[in-house]
């Protein structure tokens, strides 16, 4: 036996005139449909967008940075006792230079044997290699900044660093030829600003030797990345030498908070229309029962 409510909803989702259904109640629910699909459809694509931009960046971008005042000569000795604690680990060091075109850059220097275990870049090589950096002066650059400046596998590129370099016609910034060894393609904005090369060529351009600038730390959590930093820098500083620890959210952490205001604000706006839809079909049946007494 049919159940009132069901029956009162099917008396009154009919047309007066015979038909299947009347046209506002079917105004009504197509207008809630449209509204909820659309809630649904743009909160899994805000959704989707956020888990490909951690993905693509957080997946190269160091997660916890530790670094000095002055270069780090022990860092190997560092190293292995963040390797006992767990985590996983790799050196890195940057600086913002400027290529012929007048585009800034950050040149890192990194163990290619260590990066699989450190990062995605590894996987969205699409030309050449990544440990190709371990001969000679080679680089790998991102597909944008590749097609920016107009070239390709064993192209050279000149690079100008910001240390000076003081002879006796005068003090000019230091500048580097590179061969261009590989080519990767992350889909993001690391695409038009990191350059890759060895850590070992990466120690001859800025003239620390035998030491390195920072190291970078891999973690699991992600948002704990700056406790993580914190308590480290503070096991690792001692009398010699003070350490400072960053996280991802000094270099990237803007990026991700408007991110997730833009899903805020779109998923407030997506709910106003679902009830502006509910007041459509609450308005609905109420001229329906009016019209039926």
């Amino acid at each position: 036996m049919v159940s009132l409510p069901i029956r009162l909803g099917y008396k009154y989702f009919r047309s007066k005139k015979g038909g299947l259904i009347s046209l506002t109640s079917g105004i009504a629910i197509a207008a809630l449909a449209i509204a909820v699909s659309a809630l649904i459809i743009v909160t899994s694509v805000m959704n989707g967008l956020e888990k490909e931009l951690q993905d693509r960046i957080l997946g190269v971008v160091p997660h916890v940075l530790i670094h000095s005042d002055k270069p780090i000569n022990d860092y190997e000795n560092l190293v292995d006792k963040l390797e006992n604690e767990g985590i996983q680990f790799n050196q890195a060091k940057g600086w913002l230079n400027i290529t012929p075109e007048g585009r800034g850059i950050m040149l890192t220097g990194i163990d290619s044997s260590k990066e699989q275990d450190m990062s995605i870049l590894p996987d969205f090589i699409i030309a050449g290699s990544l440990d190709s950096i371990n001969n000679g002066n080679n680089i790998v650059i991102g597909n944008w900044l590749a097609s920016f400046l107009g070239v390709s596998l064993g192209d050279t590129i000149t690079i100008t660093t910001t240390n000076i370099r003081t002879t006796l016609i005068g003090s000019f910034p230091r500048s580097i030829n590179l061969t261009v060894s590989g080519i990767f393609e992350l889909k993001a904005e690391l695409d038009q600003s990191l350059v890759i090369t060895s850590h070992q060529l990466a120690q001859i351009i800025d003239n620390k030797k035998d030491a390195t600038q920072s190291i970078r730390v891999k973690v699991n959590d992600l948002f704990e990345a700056q406790a993580i930093a914190n308590e480290l820098s503070f096991n690792l500083t001692s009398e010699k030498q003070y350490f400072v620890g960053s996280s991802w959210k000094r270099t990237h952490g803007t990026l991700f908070r408007a991110v997730q205001m833009e899903k805020l604000i779109t998923s407030l706006l997506l709910f106003l229309i679902v009830i502006v839809a509910s007041f459509i079909i609450l308005s609905t049946v109420i001229m329906t029962v009016i019209i039926k007494e």
